[in-house]
């Protein structure tokens, strides 16, 4: 069951990884509705587009990597423990990658808003 909790916890991680790299290395050219990071302030400009795009993604993946490497060290730790331990590690973790997913969306904003707000 183990299993189970383990690939439970690693979602999130690995999709902040995987979304943060595309971000970064091969973010949307244009401004769009349907793939980036958009925000009315990430869509004001083409300037502000390109800029959030890479630094979300940079964000976004330096944040993967540090929740990732919790989530493991969280994960070794209850190994070898009862279902119910796992259970509640897996729910605290997930609430904690849940809010962590909002810290790279507050820091662009507030870089956005220092850098583009004024023109």
């Amino acid at each position: 069951m183990w299993i189970t909790y383990f690939i439970l916890d690693i979602i999130i991680p690995l999709v902040m990884l995987i979304a943060g790299v595309l971000s970064a290395k091969k973010p949307p050219k244009n401004i769009n509705a349907l793939v980036g990071y958009r925000t009315e302030r990430s869509q004001k400009s083409k300037q502000a587009w390109d800029f959030a795009q890479k630094y979300f993604g940079i964000l976004f993946l330096k944040t993967g990597v540090a929740v990732l490497a919790v989530t493991l060290v969280a994960s070794l730790a209850v190994l070898k423990s009862s279902e119910k331990v796992w259970s509640i590690e897996c729910v605290i973790l997930i609430v904690l990658q849940t809010i962590s997913v909002f810290v790279p969306i507050i820091l662009t904003e507030k870089k956005l808003k220092s850098k583009f707000d004024g023109e």
